[in-house]
């Protein structure tokens, strides 16, 4: 479910470079998003519940994770058909408080220009 994705080493620059960095990835699938969470989940010492924002209406989902080297996924993936195509959306880490690891949606392939990502 963990997928490790390792960034070229950077060009030498007059600001300090980056050599190496992994992401941790979790792939995930449609039958692995929950709704909502209902109190609280007996968890193993390694897991933690996922929230997965939304950028529209709609409340988030829930994929429950496991640590990988102490830490939570930098990203969530999910691959999916819609239209007999096949698109992805990518979900990027904003805070980890123990049991509950938020993700809000940075990417989305099926958007068609009505979809806006917004810090806060």
């Amino acid at each position: 479910m963990t997928t490790t994705t390792t960034a070229p080493a950077a060009p030498t620059t007059a600001h300090p470079a980056v050599v190496q960095d992994s992401l941790r990835t979790a792939t995930v699938a449609l039958a692995d998003l929950r709704g909502p969470v209902p109190g609280r989940l007996p968890l193993a010492h390694d897991e933690f519940v996922a929230t997965l924002g939304t950028a529209g209406p709609g409340a988030p989902s829930h994929v429950l994770g496991r640590r990988d080297g102490g830490r939570p996924y930098d990203r969530v993936a999910l691959s999916y058909r819609s239209g007999g195509a096949v698109h992805q959306r990518v979900w990027t880490l904003v805070s980890d408080h123990g049991a509950d690891v938020r993700y809000e949606l940075a990417e989305d392939t099926a958007s068609r220009g009505s979809f806006a990502v917004l810090s806060r």
